[in-house]
C-alpha cells in the first residue's frame, strides 16, 4: 500500500518521460531510481511535480527501470496524466 501511495506522486508521463521510478517516501525524503548519476536538474524537476522534503537518488539499470515503469503503467499504479 505505501508503494502504491509513493507511485501516485507522480503522473505516468513524468515517469515515463524521465525513465525514473519513486521507491519509498519515508519521514518526508523520497528515494528515487534514476538511469544516471547526473541529477541536477532533476532533482528541481521532481521538486515541482511533488511536495516532499528532500529527494535521494538511487542508481538502476536504464533496462530495467523500462521494464518495471511499462508494468506499472499497464496496471494503472502511477497517477493518470
Amino acid at each position: 500500500k505505501l508503494l502504491r501511495k509513493t507511485l501516485k506522486l507522480f503522473t505516468k508521463a513524468f515517469v515515463a518521460r524521465k525513465a525514473i521510478l519513486p521507491v519509498s517516501l519515508v519521514n518526508d525524503v523520497l528515494t528515487v531510481a534514476v538511469p544516471t548519476p547526473d541529477v541536477s536538474r532533476l532533482r528541481e524537476e521532481i521538486a515541482k511535480e511533488c511536495q516532499c522534503g528532500d529527494v535521494r537518488f538511487v542508481l538502476a539499470q536504464p533496462s530495467h527501470l523500462r521494464i518495471i515503469i511499462d508494468m506499472l503503467c499497464k496496471k494503472n499504479w502511477l497517477a493518470a496524466g
